[in-house]
């Protein structure tokens, strides 16, 4: 007998990795924008699109990395990628955050990136060499982490030594001791806590079902993260004038 009351339940929100990585490149995208577009963009829309919206990115690629570093075939490959996305992008983006080509004040969020794996790494040496719950294991990751902090903070990299406290949460609750993305996400969140916003990124995380996704978008932030900066910056000049139709 059908169900009079509930004809069509409704379905469970499921979103694959992939769907997370489109989620986080929109946000990504607008906070640029807005960040680029600042000066013609009233505050309200700014704040909208810049304090709001655009804050549920950064939680969601450290997300996406830590499962990339878990789930690797090649780790060195996966690191060379990375190493190269945050090089060909630091042009790019000191355009688009400066309107300069270099700009040491200001890195991109990929060197942050980078900086993670390479935490991951040394992490999962100390913990393989010896209980990593006894004390001097335990000291050593704590001294890694900070080190990476301190790494991202003189290095100035986007989100610095909270960044690195990000990626230090989905290492460890969403890898190494626990393997849950929400629980992970919320203290990556409170790491946050100058970006109240970043929040919102429990929403997604909480349908994540743990799949990669059928359409097959491996390279896919590998283009988009420098092109995207690059075509703000074009219509940004283009609209100023700057380019000779």
């Amino acid at each position: 007998m059908k169900n009079l009351f509930h004809p069509h339940p409704a379905k469970k929100i499921s979103l694959s990795g992939n769907e997370l990585k489109i989620i986080a490149c929109v946000s990504m995208f607008l906070d640029h924008f807005a960040k680029v577009f600042q000066a013609e963009l009233n505050s309200s829309l700014y704040f909208v699109l810049d304090n709001i919206i655009g804050r549920l990115a950064f939680p969601l690629f450290c997300l996406l990395l830590a499962e990339g570093y878990f789930h690797t075939r090649n780790l060195r490959k996966y690191m060379l990628r990375v190493a190269l996305l945050a090089l060909v992008s630091e042009i790019p983006f000191n355009l688009a955050m400066s309107g300069q080509f270099f700009d040491p004040r200001w890195q991109n969020t990929v060197f942050t990136l980078l900086l993670g794996l390479l935490m991951f790494c040394f992490l999962d040496t100390i913990r393989s060499r010896s209980d990593p719950v006894r004390l001097p294991a335990v000291l050593l990751q704590i001294l890694t982490v900070f080190a990476s902090a301190a790494a991202a903070w003189f290095l100035r990299t986007d989100y610095d030594v909270f960044g690195i406290g990000v990626l230090a949460c989905f290492y460890y609750l969403n890898g190494r001791i626990f393997k849950s993305p929400l629980t992970a996400d919320l203290w990556a969140c409170f790491c946050l806590f100058q970006e109240p916003a970043a929040f919102l990124s429990l929403f997604p995380v909480a349908a994540y079902n743990r799949s990669r996704g059928k359409r097959k978008m491996k390279y896919f932030f590998y283009f988009f993260y420098p092109l995207h900066l690059l075509l703000l910056v074009f219509l940004h000049d283009l609209i100023h004038g700057r380019y000779a139709l």
